[in-house]
This record gives C-alpha cells, structure tokens and sequence, in this order.
C-alpha cells in the first residue's frame, strides 16, 4: 500500500506532465501558424512580379522568386549559388565584400541588367541588408522590377517634350504662359527674341512690369479680363518701347476639377497690317480729295468758261474764244493728272521730284489777263496734286480776290521750299482767316463752296508741309506755302 508521500509524489508528476503537454500542444500550434505564415509569404513572394533574391553578404543567391529567373531567362535552380553578378551587364558588375556591406543601409539605382541569352533591359533595383540580434549583416534582400515600359513611356513624353518645344519655339507669335498672378512660366524664342533677352530672363516676371514698364494691370488688358471672366480675350495694343502693334489673345487653362490655372498669351505683329491700313486710309482720303479737287476745278473752269462765252456772244471778240479754249485744255488736262495721280497712289509710290518754277511758269500761261511777277527756284518732293494746288490759290486770288497782279518769291531754308504768293485785291477779312482752310465753308456771293482751300491744306499735310495765310502790307492776301525740299 502507497504512502502518503508517494502518492503526493504522483500526482505532482501527473501535474508536471499535463503542463509539459500543454506547453508543447502550444509551441506545436505556434508553429504550425508560423509555417502557414511563412508558406503564406512565400507563396506572395512567388505570385508577384517584381523580381526578389536574398543573397548572403558575398553575393550568393540563396533564395530567387520565379518572376526574377523569368525576367532573366532562367530556371530558378539554375541561379541557386551563383553571384548576384550574373545579372549585371559587364558595365556594372562590381564584387561585393563584407567590409562595404557593413556600411549599407540601403541602396537605390537603376541599372541595366542581362538577359541568359544576352539581351539588355533597364531595371529598378532596391536593396536592403538583414542583420542579426548584434547588428552584423546575414543577408541581402534585393528587389528587381523591369522598367522597359516606364522608359519607353519616359522617351515618349521626352520626345513629345521635345516636339512641343520644337513648335512653341519654331511659331513666329510671340506665345507665353503666365500663372495667376501675371507672372511668365515661360515663353518662346520669338518673344524672347523681340524684347533682345534670353526666355529665361522672363520666367517669374510680371508681364505689365518687364514688358510695359509699368506697375500695375493697364486699361483693356486681354490677360486681366480672362482672369476676369475665364474667357478668352482679344485686343490690339502699341507697344512704346518697341514702336510696334501688337494683336495680343489670351485662353485659359484648366485643370481637371475646372480650375483656371494657367493662361497662354498669344501676340501677332500687325505692325505692317497697322501701316497697310493707315495707307489704305490715306488712299481712301486721297481719291476723295481727287473728286472734290475734279468737282471743285471744273466747276470753276465751266464757270470761266460760261462767263466767256456770253462775252463772246455780246462782243463777238475772240480773245474770249481762246478764253474758252484754254480753260476747256485745263480741264482735260486736270482730269488727266487727277487720273495719273489715283494710279500712282494705289500704287503706293512715293513721292517724286518736282520744279516748283517750271510748274508756276505753266500755270501763269493760263491768265493772260494777270500781270506775274516770279523768281527763284526749288525742287520739292510732291505728286500730281501739286499743280491744281497752285492753281487753286492763283484762280482764288483773281475770281474772288478781283486781283490783276500777283507776285511769286520761290525760297529755301534747311529744310523746305517756301513760296510766297501775294495778290493785290480786296484781301480775306481777319475775322475768317482762321476758317478758311475747313471744309465747305464759304464766304461772299462768289465763295462757292470754299473747298479750295480745304484741299490746299489736306494736300500739303500729305506732303509734310504746311499752309498758312498772311496780310498783304499794302493791299491783298498772301499765302505761305512750304514743302520739303529736295
């Protein structure tokens, strides 16, 4: 029969053994969840496609995923023991020692690795050393992800870079870009090119500053009203530095939540279309001053010659039949040089040399019955105008001035030809003289119109003269006409 001592004995074994028991049912089943922990892992590391090697601290292979032998050309038992060396092209390949793993914390480069059957192709590499409880490294997880694709797509957008910059700088517009708060992000060569500067100098500049040389937004600003209203704007300006036109439109830009963050600027020289307006206009005025010159001088010339022949018809004298004649020539021939003067001007010649003497001499033959008295000389530079100029002045001095002389003092200074014509009649009241050059006024019962003058005066600010008239000091008007000499 047991004691009691040997009983207790027993039981404490039993106790002992139940604890043992659980403590290994325990470790088993911590096991087992490790393993399915690590078959787990594994099975990821296997199913992914970046490649993945552990490797100890000489470079050997210890363990390799299927997606880095694949990426290789290789079977996994095929890389087992060798050097992370195989992968790399001979460029590269470099030796791994203890000494310079210890130093590591990590890497990160792209290198380009080889293929088994030679073939090269870029990858992504990162790597990181393991260490142990006391720090010294055991081992070197390394990630591998071909980046073929990435660099193809990099070169795309490379080249797609470099063909918009190709573009943005072969326009001959002036194109910028500008934040919201009018600074340049960039401009091309053109604009830069115009302003005398590199693209460069503009990037973070305000435009109203740089350009403009002012220092705030200016009145009908394109880029301020699409900031304004999101829209795009257009407006014609001068530029003051440059003494050029400019067409200048802007458009925004959004993003993809419909933000406005950017606006693009574009600018068009229209200097010359701004010139071939101005002189389209000139034209314009021109053969109007053309018609109302025809209208005014043959109505003066029918006029002469109405008035001749009513004299003729009562004193049968035919000196007035050469009156007739002659102005009936000076009409033709006015109209000749009117239609000589509207082809010159669409054709956009310049100005010509003229002899003011010859076209005074020619002009005087014509009023046999007024005493001239002219001298000097001087070439100036005019058009066909020039004579009917003259003319008006002479015809105005006798028909409405009564005059029988005229005196013509032909001079010169630096710059211009001045010519003097005093007539000896009743003069020009004081009160008008300051009216008489403006369209359709008119004075007296033989005024007409008073285009005359008008035309004098639009014709010499065509030529870059002037006109003006004078008191005679003894009797009559004079008028002082100046042009650019030769």
């Amino acid at each position: 029969m047991e004691t009691k001592f040997e009983i207790e004995k027993k039981e404490k074994q039993a106790d002992i053994l139940k604890s043992i028991n659980l403590e290994l049912k325990q470790e088993i089943a911590e096991r087992k969840k490790a393993e399915k922990s690590l078959h787990q892992l594994k099975q990821a590391i296997e199913a992914t496609q970046i490649g993945i090697t552990i490797s100890d601290t000489l470079g050997k292979i210890i363990y390799l995923n299927p997606a880095i032998a694949e990426m290789h050309g290789y079977e996994v038992d095929e890389l087992l023991g060798k050097q992370t060396g195989i992968f790399a092209n001979h460029e590269n390949k470099k030796l791994i020692n203890l000494k310079s793993v210890k130093k590591w914390k990590g890497l990160i480069r792209e290198r380009v690795n080889t293929r088994k059957d030679g073939s090269i192709f870029p990858v992504w590499l990162m790597s990181k050393v393991v260490k142990d409880e006391t720090g010294d490294p055991i081992a070197i997880v390394t990630t591998c992800e071909d980046i073929t694709e990435r660099k193809k797509t990099e070169e795309q957008l490379k080249q797609a870079k470099e063909e918009w910059e190709k573009t943005f700088n072969s326009l001959n517009d002036l194109i910028s870009i500008q934040d919201m708060d009018f600074h340049y992000i960039a401009v091309n060569k053109a604009f830069a090119r115009t302003y005398h500067r590199k693209p460069e100098d503009f990037v973070g500049k305000k435009c109203y500053e740089i350009i403009h040389g002012f220092d705030s937004p200016q009145r009908n600003c394109p880029y301020q009203n699409t900031l304004i209203t999101q829209k795009i704007s257009n407006e014609d300006f001068y530029d003051r530095f440059k003494d050029q036109y400019f067409n200048v439109s802007t458009s925004p830009i959004f993003d993809e939540n419909g933000k406005m963050t950017r606006i693009v600027e574009i600018a068009s020289n229209i200097t010359q279309r701004k010139k071939n307006e101005k002189e389209l206009q000139s034209h314009r005025e021109l053969l109007t001053l053309i018609n109302k010159i025809l209208r005014h001088d043959l109505t003066n010339n029918l006029a002469v010659i109405t008035s001749a022949i009513r004299m003729f018809q009562d004193t049968k004298d035919e000196d007035y039949l050469n009156e007739i004649f002659l102005n009936i020539n000076k009409g033709v021939k006015l109209i000749r040089r009117m239609k000589d003067l509207e082809l010159f001007t669409s054709n956009h010649k310049k100005l010509s040399i003229y002899e003011v003497r010859e076209l005074i001499d020619q002009l005087t033959r014509l009023y046999t019955h007024i005493e001239f008295n002219v001298s000097g000389f001087c070439q100036v530079l005019a058009d066909d105008a020039l004579p009917s100029v003259f003319d008006n002045i002479i015809s105005n001095a006798v028909i409405h001035g009564k005059t029988k002389r005229i005196d013509i003092i032909i001079e010169k200074d630096e710059k211009f030809c001045i010519l003097t014509i005093s007539d000896y009649g009743i003069g020009i009241p004081d009160n008008i003289k300051e009216k008489i050059f403006d369209e359709s006024f008119k004075y007296g019962k033989s005024g007409k119109t008073g285009l005359g003058l008008y035309i004098v005066k639009k014709t010499f600010e065509r030529y870059g003269g002037e006109v003006y008239v004078e008191n005679n000091e003894h009797q009559g008007t004079v008028f002082v006409l100046k042009l650019l000499k030769v």
